[in-house]
């Protein structure tokens, strides 16, 4: 089973047997959730925009670490559960440890609300990608929560953003327009006649 997760499958056993102490495995089941082409793509021109990207999913360690290989992310991937009690023990370090990860496995809903909470106590700007109920608390937290097109009424309620395609390639258009009105409305203030 640790070689099809090392690989990023999930494994699931296939037993018979009519009573609980009598089951026997027959077989397991690799099941792949395979990241999207454009996946790359998009971390990489996000990063060549100055942004910084992370993942956090639910999975386990060795399936998050093949994913974010698999996207460009990198290869440092922490457990939330050593998230949080590093944290217990030293905020400090758990901040740094939140700050050069690529990735958070392991996580629950709440985890990705403390994760978004703690990136902004560092004076982070914080956009968060999301498309189920168990993203809604993060998105709402997150100064520019996204919500996928297909996304449940609850994420894209929470969403500051909602996206109209397929896919997350439209979260570069969002980048670019909105660094764009920032800098008009910066020039206009600077070159107001007061």
């Amino acid at each position: 089973m640790n070689v099809l997760a090392n690989k990023g499958y999930r494994v699931m056993a296939l037993v018979v047997g009519k009573e609980a102490s009598a089951m026997e495995i027959v077989g397991l089941v690799g099941l792949y959730d395979k990241p999207r082409k454009d996946s790359a793509k998009l971390i990489a021109r996000l990063r060549s925009l100055g942004i910084s990207v992370k993942m956090l999913t639910g999975d386990s360690l060795p399936i998050a670490k093949q994913m974010t290989q698999e996207v460009g992310l990198g290869d440092k991937v922490t457990r939330m559960a050593d998230v949080e009690s590093t944290a217990s023990q030293d905020a400090l370090f758990a901040a740094e440890v939140v700050d050069k990860s690529d990735g958070f496995a392991e996580i629950y809903p709440e985890g990705k609300y403390r994760i978004v909470k703690g990136v902004q106590a560092e004076k982070h700007v914080v956009g968060m990608t999301g498309d189920g109920i168990n993203d809604a608390a993060a998105l709402k937290q997150a100064e520019v929560g996204i919500a996928v097109s297909n996304a449940t009424d609850v994420a894209k309620g929470s969403a500051s953003v909602v996206l109209t395609e397929e896919g997350l390639s439209n979260v570069v258009n969002l980048v670019v327009t909105g660094r764009m009105i920032y800098q008009r409305i910066l020039t206009w203030i600077f070159n107001k006649d007061c």
